[in-house]
């Protein structure tokens, strides 16, 4: 009897969606904004597309990562650029309309999520004063389920 509740206690663990892991493959399709060059005089420019991977809680970080909420999401590029193969976590919020919004501990590279899988987000490190790269980005994207 023992035995038999404690196999039914492990199938419900693992088949509970809300332990399940969703992750969504990210694609930029356009990445546009403006540079600043050495004089402090910014231009208009077209930025390469970027690649990423979502995770969306609750889900495994890894050995270096902790364990992410239901309300928080894992976002790794994938392509080449500033910032490849890093990993941030996001908390996010879902919006009136639906749409879910997500940002990282410095505030400055907010994602948005509409229901249909497009998505936009930014770059707000950079401008005049930004010390690591002078960019402003403002991207749009769609994500899809691999």
């Amino acid at each position: 009897m023992r035995l038999c509740v404690m196999v039914m206690l492990a199938l419900c663990f693992t088949a509970s969606p809300v332990l399940a892991e969703e992750v969504l493959d990210c694609a930029d399709t356009a990445n546009t904004g403006f540079k600043w060059d050495e004089k402090g005089q910014a231009s208009k420019a077209d930025f390469a597309p970027r690649r990423f991977i979502v995770k969306i809680g609750p889900a495994e970080g890894g050995p270096r990562i902790r364990l992410l909420s239901q309300d928080e999401r894992l976002i790794r590029q994938t392509s080449e650029g500033r910032g490849q193969g890093s990993s941030d976590v996001y908390r996010c919020k879902t919006n009136a309309g639906g749409s879910i919004v997500c940002n990282e501990i410095t505030n400055t590279e907010p994602w948005m999520f509409a229901k249909n899988g497009h998505y936009v987000r930014a770059y707000l490190l950079g401008g005049p004063t930004g010390r690591l790269d002078r960019n402003i980005e403002i991207v749009y994207g769609i994500c899809t389920k691999p």
